[in-house]
């Protein structure tokens, strides 16, 4: 399995893109942290059922990522914000606008 945090980072932007059973079982895995039984027994199916329910949808997740990137897009920018915040506090102005600029370059490719 992924990295659970990674995944549940994912969930919160492409969750809507899952079924709603993968939906279920994939909370109920990652939010609830229940075990292949416990929500096989919850969801009165098998646990292999449960097991590749909660493969495609990490397979969608990552998919998803991979095409779209929005978790890392919000990752850069959290970064440039930090990095602009930074250079206010400090008051370096001229390195301020420096990275401003870098940043609408960035943003415009």
């Amino acid at each position: 399995m992924q990295d659970a945090l990674l995944l549940c980072e994912l969930f919160d932007i492409y969750g809507p893109l899952l079924s709603a059973r993968q939906q279920e079982v994939f909370s109920l895995r990652y939010t609830e942290d229940l075990s292949l039984a416990e929500i096989a027994e919850t969801l009165s199916i098998s646990r292999q059922g449960v097991r590749d329910a909660i493969l495609h949808a990490e397979e969608t997740l990552l998919r998803a990522e991979d095409r779209l990137g929005l978790r890392a897009r919000e990752e850069a920018l959290r970064r440039d914000l930090d990095e602009l915040e930074s250079l206010a506090r400090n008051g370096d102005c001229a390195s301020l606008v420096d990275t401003i600029a870098a940043i609408r370059a960035r943003m415009e490719e």
